[in-house]
């Protein structure tokens, strides 16, 4: 597919997107995240059950990369070509994933927008790879564990893989399910399959910045972000909190197919569900909880013909996006 530039011009892009900082309350159990974007400020927050699990070494990790990944969703309002990371300190390997996780994960926004989004060029100062509460670079590893699951976290959209995938995890390990929505949201595509599964559910609650709500009245452009991505960093910062050892995800093989090219490169509406992106995530978060998908390997057929054994859901599942509305 291509696009003509006699059909589309590229739009308005902004300056600079800035990151800002983030501060996590224990006794609430609130991430807050701050950034903004010529002069325009951004907040986010993340609440999870609260606890004194705050205050680790692997949680502060893990809610940097919260920060970090969620950024993703106010620089798409206008694009700019440069970001800057502020106070925030990146390794040469984290900085590499942070700039491919935007450059991938909007390919399909760039498509949208008739955006070139590869010379994007992102400001940070360099950290320490060894540094205390950083983890260590980890080597290739395995699609799934070496070592048996004890207590595993599996993020649950109530759809046919996740429910595979629970059932097959749940054999092997503690499994609980992580479920993320709006302040207060509760879908019914989600929970009447969770309440099948009869697993204890740990919640986060994501609040974006009201202003993107607003998107088509304030001008901001708009478009796919990798949403994915972020949704693993906070269940990750969850397993962290909970003492789980593991986020097992319910990505099929077919997510890193790329659905279409684009300035002579491929783009994948799915990227953040990726074997690409969960080679590089699992790099940045080695010395945390593993994290991998159970299907990795696996076609929607083979998920379809394990799922049709699962009678007790077929009254509740629903895979179709549309039940988010």
């Amino acid at each position: 597919m291509s696009v003509s530039s006699k059909l589309r011009q590229p739009p308005v892009r902004g300056s600079v997107f800035r990151y800002g900082n983030w501060t996590a309350d224990e006794q609430l159990g609130v991430l807050t995240c701050g950034y903004s974007l010529d002069g325009r400020e951004f907040t986010e927050r993340v609440t999870l059950p609260p606890g004194p699990c705050w205050h680790t070494d692997a949680a502060r990790v893990a809610a940097r990369l919260v920060f970090l990944l969620a950024g993703v969703s106010y620089y798409k309002t206008a694009a700019p070509p440069v970001i800057d990371l502020g106070p925030t300190a990146l390794t040469e390997a984290e900085l590499a994933f942070l700039r491919e996780f935007y450059v991938q994960g909007l390919g399909e926004f760039a498509y949208r927008n008739t955006l070139d989004l590869t010379p994007l060029q992102i400001e940070a100062r360099r950290a320490d790879a060894q540094a205390p509460g950083r983890p260590k670079p980890a080597p290739q590893q395995p699609e799934q564990p070496e070592q048996p699951l004890q207590r595993a976290l599996v993020p649950f959209g109530g759809g046919i893989d996740s429910i595979v995938v629970v059932e097959r995890v749940r054999r092997l390990a503690d499994a609980a399910l992580f479920v993320v929505s709006r302040p207060a949201d509760r879908f019914a595509a989600i929970e009447e399959p969770a309440a099948v599964t009869g697993l204890p559910v740990v919640r986060a609650e994501r609040e974006i910045d009201p202003q993107l709500l607003r998107s088509a009245e304030l001008g901001f452009l708009n478009g796919h972000v990798p949403v994915t991505g972020i949704l693993s960093a906070i269940a990750m910062l969850a397993a962290v909190l909970q003492d789980r050892d593991a986020v097992v995800m319910s990505n099929e093989w077919s997510a890193s197919i790329p659905t279409l090219q684009y300035q002579g490169r491929p783009v994948n509406h799915q990227y953040s569900k990726s074997a690409d992106f969960e080679a590089a995530f699992r790099a940045v978060t080695a010395g945390g909880p593993d994290y991998f998908s159970w299907l990795r390997d696996r076609t929607e057929l083979w998920v379809g013909r394990e799922f049709a054994g699962l009678q007790a859901y077929h009254g509740s599942f629903r895979s179709c996006n549309k039940a988010f509305y």
